[in-house]
């Protein structure tokens, strides 16, 4: 078993990827699947912002490198 160290993320074994989810107001939300536990648990970030309550991973630095960078651009969320 591999259990995520950012809140929202788990690993599914089946599809061997980390899930990034959010849980709010009773409903929840799908954010993707990840190759990387950190991407993950930067996406359920997104989806905090999106939904205007406080990120769930804060310790995820917020001065991200140029790939981190592109990493974030890539996983922009859709309306």
């Amino acid at each position: 078993n591999k259990t995520s160290k950012y809140a929202g993320v788990c690993w599914n074994k089946d599809k061997k990827s980390w899930q990034a989810n959010l849980m709010h107001n009773r409903k929840q939300y799908y954010g993707g699947a990840f190759d990387n536990e950190e991407h993950a648990g930067m996406k359920v970030n997104l989806l905090c912002d999106k939904y205007g309550i406080e990120r769930k991973n804060p310790m995820i630095n917020i001065k991200m490198d140029a790939i981190q960078q592109s990493v974030i651009h890539s996983l922009h969320i859709e309306t």
